[in-house]
């Protein structure tokens, strides 16, 4: 099973959302290539889309493994099991996530328009990404959604390991995969045929689209 792109990943996703998924008022995209893959699902419900800024935290000689999350807030959320098994020092975190958390700042300048919705207190919201390979990046943006008082957070995805279901579901989050995997090597951009890197354009220009289409549904 292989999706074409984000975009057709995203079409799929809101085609089978599941109903208790759908009475949402905010869908968040996690940036970068989240935004993309949400767009379908945030027009289909005819409500905003809004970026979730996360990134990973990876391994000082492993570029592709992380040892948890940094929030744009500046909150950092650590896979304990790894974390205390490569033996990183607290210092060696601090380095990491400042860096990390720069990134992060960039694109959101970039990436984000004047009068983003702050105000989600009882509010239902749902967070999309493009693939859930541990959960910690989803894990770590909707615990800053918490923050925010909403009602009830979901989470939706086209691919999924079962492992990330079960982080996010025993965390409390009620959570959504078109297809999960139990393979032991799994990677989200083999189920992709093109998963080529959002660019901060990108994903400003998908956000813009989702107002546009607010404005003018049909």
């Amino acid at each position: 099973m292989k999706f074409e792109n984000r975009e057709e990943a995203g079409k799929q996703l809101a085609s089978k959302l599941p109903q208790e998924f759908r009475g949402v008022s905010v869908v968040y995209g996690i940036a970068l290539g989240g935004i993309v893959c949400s767009l379908p699902v945030a027009n289909l419900l005819k409500v905003p889309l809004e970026p979730a800024f996360v990134s990973k935290l990876p391994l000082p000689w492993n570029q592709e493994s992380a040892f948890g999350v940094v929030i744009s807030d500046g909150n950092v959320i650590l896979d304990e099991g790894l974390y205390r098994q490569v033996g990183l020092s607290y210092m060696d975190v601090q380095r990491i996530a400042r860096a990390k958390l720069a990134e992060i700042k960039r694109h959101e300048q970039n990436i984000r328009f004047d009068n983003p919705i702050e105000n989600l207190k009882d509010k239902e919201v749902l967070l999309v990404d493009d693939g859930l390979a541990t959960g910690y990046t989803c894990l770590g943006a909707a615990k800053w959604l918490l923050g925010k008082k909403p009602a009830k957070v979901f989470i939706a995805t086209p691919i999924a390991h079962h492992s990330a279901i079960e982080l996010l579901e025993s965390s409390g989050f009620k959570t959504f995969s078109l297809f999960t995997s139990t393979n032991k090597v799994f990677a989200v951009g083999s189920y992709y045929r093109d998963f080529e890197q959002v660019g901060d354009k990108i994903a400003r220009t998908t956000i813009k689209e989702n107002r546009d289409y607010l404005v003018s549904p049909d």
